[in-house]
């Protein structure tokens, strides 16, 4: 709900001047949004609502539309429409002004709605027929005021720069548009700050409706333009605590910062990771089978039974295996050894316990594959609402001293609440990394550990490639220091030069010379040189030169290369140290701690799922040793056979042919002795291949339960590691969204300074005062220290949070369902889900915009209620009206509030100033909250303005329009003049001055 006004101008310069000076009062933000029609726009056909074209004058934007589009777009609670007649000394009175108002006004009371006796909303329409003369006009007719219009206005031909100062007069050209204007917003309610138009609080006691009345008002107007001290204040408080390295921990009074953060840390980290569903509790493990425990009695007779079996198979097993001969053979005589048939007498190969156990394990295999797919076809599952909640829980409570899990300590020192830095529990989510052009956010620990990775390699590489260019420094050293090493005197020639040089003394037809012996007759070979020709020296200096200049140039090459590997090994061991450096302050939080720890064991339960799924399969255990043991049993029933059979055929001869007569019980004796021990040496041979068989169960049962166990590992590794890694992502924007919480809850506060263009102060009339505060006055640190307290009481975190939040849903349309935030029921990674776009409403900075808005608020109402103290501004008047003395800023805006000054008595006729009808009969005042409580004596209306603007409204009783002298004809000549002091006529733009002219005085 809000109010409209409409002001109706004529289509003559003044109508144009008082447009033009509004549009600029609006531009500089002292008038709010009103729309503004002339007589030229307002079309009234034969039949149907006129057509009105109107302009919407808004700051620093005009528009124009249909006036009934205009207002159909808004839903008001009050319309008010001021036609405004600026009435000069040689200015006619315009008629056509007041018909096209009274059409605009028909038409919207037409218009707007209206509630009915069961209620609804009703639209009230205001008119206002504004008459704004100069000093000294007179002769208006009486039908420019408005029949049947709520309020017939004449503006006081008065123009004063303070109530009780000399009034300047109203004169055309000079301030007669600016005071006319004044009137206008003031009247019309369109003055920012006053949040009513002047007749709807000072109701009159019966309307001016009926043609015939009027009242008269003056308004006086007081605004401050400068800097706004409440938005200082909190322009300085924020900053104090984005420059506090402890953030708000260092300011606040109920709490204290934690004497061992480490110790704090670790339990809120230990809670988070051992807490529902951050912990993982391991793959659920098989049922395997257990070695069977027996009685003695149960064991042996199993035994038996196995071994008593055994007596009937081993013969099968030696028939079967001449059987298998005689049926290959009968296959090839009768058939052919190519055909496609086998003839087989009746099974019972000892390979078939394999086969069974072939089938067996592959029986196990398809119902564990069966049972992966369908247990891996369901849905991962997904974390409980609640667990988001808790874990800002956690976050926020460390910081900001709200309540802790039940579980967690609650960490004190010296009876006061310990708290954490807001680094300690989560990274700063702007302190990104740049890194090969990429940005690393400290949030994501799983991209820190692969930038980790690849620095260590590319330094690894720089440190294999500088070991390499060490190598070739040496060696061209080498080289260099053996091409500048000096010739060896005994091997400066060539050995072979030095052989040939041998060669030549000795050989006969060598050079001789002549001999010194006086006689002359002998002779000597000549002797050796040792150097060598000319022409050699020079070549051999010249090929050492340029050998040794070519070691120099690879030596220095070299050693360039290896300072330029020195130098990128080195940049890349500092940029490895750098990250480092710039991971370990996210490293020592919580929240990177979890992070962490979570991204961890996903990928280690996704390479022990890989792990798993290449150990599925089964493999039937090897039956050789089973084999082995059949073929010992075979063996040892023939030996012990064949033993008893020679040891039966040996008693029956010697029972025979002994000579002794033949007795029963020796037959018996030694026929059923030798059958008994021979079938119990068989027994015990049984025996043995019971147990073989016995082991060879066991080791496939084992196969079968370790088939079953991959099988348990790779479901449950699966889909843990898929719920870790939907669990890390989700993490990562709720650490997102808490390290913009606490580290950067609320933006930068641009102190709020209004200004005025020297041309729009220079529009103002005498009565329209402005001034600008003086230099910036200081707010002490302890008021800063104030109000950084009262922005971050216990658990201001979370109210943060929760106040961004709501001006979420609010701009989204949104309604929470269930108990539960939108965001935290975001399983699904999409920029257009809950989660994602309430973290860019963070990351964006829109959030901090909120926040910020709503600090400033909180501390202009704590400054208003006194519970903080700011310095009082000085202000000092602007324009020609100033007298250059600074001022209290309260004290400017009360005088505004004095006692009311009777209007200028040369406006009205001499009866009705001797009946007292000039003087003020009521009057209200706007007061900036500054001022502070009920200063307006008594009889004055007293209202709060919004703004740094004071408006002083007087009006008088209701007049007939014969009391004023407007309306008087150039030519009155009333006998009331004989009461009035004589004066000198004087000549006004050359009209004749009648005897109830006004008195300038």
């Amino acid at each position: 709900m809000s109010d409209l006004t409409v002001f109706v101008v004529g289509d003559d310069a003044r109508g144009s001047a008082l447009q033009e000076t509004v549009a600029r009062w609006a531009d500089e933000g002292l008038v709010v949004p009103s729309v503004w029609v002339t007589p030229s726009g307002v079309h009234v056909g034969t039949a149907g609502p006129p057509r009105v074209d109107a302009e919407l004058v808004a700051q620093r934007s005009r528009a124009e539309d249909d006036l009934f589009r205009i207002v159909g777009r808004r839903h008001l609670s009050t319309v008010r429409i001021v036609v405004a007649q600026v009435l000069t000394l040689d200015g006619p009175f315009d008629p056509a002004l007041l018909t096209a108002a009274q059409h605009v006004a028909d038409a919207l009371q037409d218009a707007l709605p209206q509630a009915t006796e069961e209620g609804g909303h009703s639209t009230a329409l205001l008119r206002i027929n504004l008459l704004a003369p100069v000093s000294g006009a007179s002769g208006v007719p009486r039908e420019a005021i408005a029949d049947g219009w709520d309020v017939n206005v004449v503006v006081s031909a008065e123009d004063r720069p303070d109530v009780d100062r000399s009034n300047v007069f109203v004169r055309s050209p000079g301030n007669a548009v600016g005071h006319a204007a004044t009137a206008m917003v003031v009247c019309g309610g369109a003055l920012a700050g006053v949040d009513a138009g002047v007749f709807e609080v000072l109701a009159p006691p019966q309307s001016t409706a009926n043609g015939r009345e009027v009242e008269v008002v003056r308004v006086h107007v007081r605004a401050v333009v400068g800097e706004d001290l409440e938005s200082r204040l909190a322009a300085r408080t924020l900053q104090a605590v984005a420059a506090e390295p402890q953030g708000a921990a260092a300011f606040v009074e109920w709490a204290r910062l934690a004497v061992d953060p480490d110790r704090i840390v670790d339990d809120l980290t230990k809670h988070l990771v051992q807490a529902a569903p951050w912990g993982s509790a391991g793959p659920p493990r098989v049922d395997r089978a257990d070695r069977r425990r027996s009685g003695v009695l149960e064991g042996v007779a199993e035994a038996a039974r196995f071994n008593a079996t055994t007596f009937g198979a081993v013969p099968r097993w030696v028939v079967g295996k001449r059987i298998a001969r005689f049926e290959d053979s009968a296959t090839h005589t009768v058939v052919g050894g190519g055909g496609d048939t086998v003839l087989r007498l009746r099974p019972g190969r000892p390979d078939a316990i394999k086969g069974a156990v072939a089938d067996y394990l592959q029986d196990v295999d398809e119902r564990a594959r069966r049972d992966e797919l369908e247990r891996e076809a369901t849905s991962v599952a997904v974390p409980d609402p609640r667990s988001w909640g808790e874990l800002r829980t956690v976050a926020f409570a460390a910081v900001d001293g709200g309540d802790l899990p039940a579980d967690v300590p609650t960490p004190r020192y010296a009876g006061k609440r310990e708290i954490l830095t807001a680094d300690r529990v989560v990274p700063d989510p702007t302190d990104t990394f740049d890194v090969d052009g990429d940005t690393i956010t400290p949030t994501d620990p799983t991209v820190g550990r692969r930038v980790e990775a690849r620095l260590d390699a590319v330094v690894a590489q720089w440190g294999t490639a500088l070991d390499e260019a060490e190598r070739e420094v040496a060696r061209t050293r080498q080289a260099l220091e053996a091409t500048q090493a000096p010739p060896d005197p005994d091997k400066s020639t060539d050995p072979g030069t030095e052989a040939s040089d041998d060669a030549a003394t000795d050989t006969p037809d060598a050079p001789t010379e002549p001999d010194a012996a006086p006689n002359g007759g002998k002779s000597r070979p000549a002797k050796k040189r040792g150097r060598k020709p000319e022409p050699d020296v020079v070549a051999e200096i010249a090929a050492r030169g340029a050998a040794l200049a070519a070691a120099r140039s690879e030596h220095e090459a070299a050693e360039r290369a290896r300072d330029g590997i020195v130098l990128a090994h080195d940049a890349a061991r500092c940029e490895r140290d750098r990250f480092l450096g710039w991971r370990g302050t996210a490293e020592s939080s919580v929240l990177w701690r979890l992070l962490d720890d979570v991204a961890g064991r996903r990928d280690q339960y996704a390479e022990q799922h890989a792990r798993a799924r290449e150990g599925l399969g089964v493999d039937v255990p090897p039956h050789e040793a089973l084999v082995a043991a059949q073929e010992r049993l075979v063996a040892r029933w023939r030996v012990l056979l064949l033993a008893g059979l020679v040891v039966l055929a040996v008693a029956v001869l010697w029972l025979r042919f002994d000579g002794q007569p033949e007795r029963v019980l020796d037959w018996v004796g030694w026929v059923g002795g030798t059958v008994l021990v021979t079938l119990l040496l068989v027994g015990v041979a049984n025996h043995r291949y019971y147990q073989a068989t016995r082991a060879y169960a066991w080791d496939v049962q084992t196969v079968a339960d370790r088939r079953r166990q991959a099988s348990e590992d790779v479901v449950y590794y699966g889909r843990e590691a898929a719920r870790l890694g939907q669990l890390y992502s989700t993490l990562v924007d709720w650490a997102t969204v808490v390290g913009w919480v606490l580290h950067h809850p609320r933006g930068t506060v641009v102190p709020t300074v209004s200004t005025l263009d020297d041309d729009a102060v220079d529009t103002f009339p005498a009565a329209f005062a402005v001034a600008r505060t003086a230099d910036e006055d200081d707010i002490t640190p302890a008021t800063v220290v104030t109000a950084v307290q009262r922005l971050h009481p216990v658990g201001w975190a979370r109210q943060c949070f929760d106040d961004a939040y709501d001006a979420h849903q609010a701009a989204q349309a949104r309604e929470d369902e269930g108990g539960f935030i939108a965001p935290d029921l975001d399983t699904v990674a999409s920029q257009y889900g809950p989660r994602s776009l309430f973290t860019e409403f963070w990351t964006s900075g829109a959030a901090a915009e909120v926040l910020t808005a709503k600090a400033v608020a909180e501390l202009r109402e704590a400054v208003h209620e006194e519970l903080i103290s700011l310095p009082t501004r000085q202000v000092g008047r602007l324009g020609s009206h100033g007298d250059g003395d600074l001022a209290l800023e309260p004290d400017y805006y009360r005088a505004a509030a004095g006692r009311s000054t009777a209007f200028v008595a040369g406006n009205f006729v001499s009866s009705a100033r001797q009946t007292r009808k000039h003087y003020v009969e009521r009057s209200a005042v706007w007061l900036p909250q500054v001022v502070g409580g009920q200063v307006a004596p008594e009889g004055v209306v007293q209202r709060r303005s919004t703004t740094d603007v004071a408006v002083r409204v007087d009006v008088s009783r209701r007049l007939d329009a014969g009391d004023l002298l407007l309306f008087a004809p150039d030519t009155d000549t009333s006998d009331e003049v004989a009461d009035e002091a004589p004066v000198e006529p004087v000549t006004v733009a050359s009209r004749p001055v009648t005897a109830d002219a006004p008195i300038f005085h």
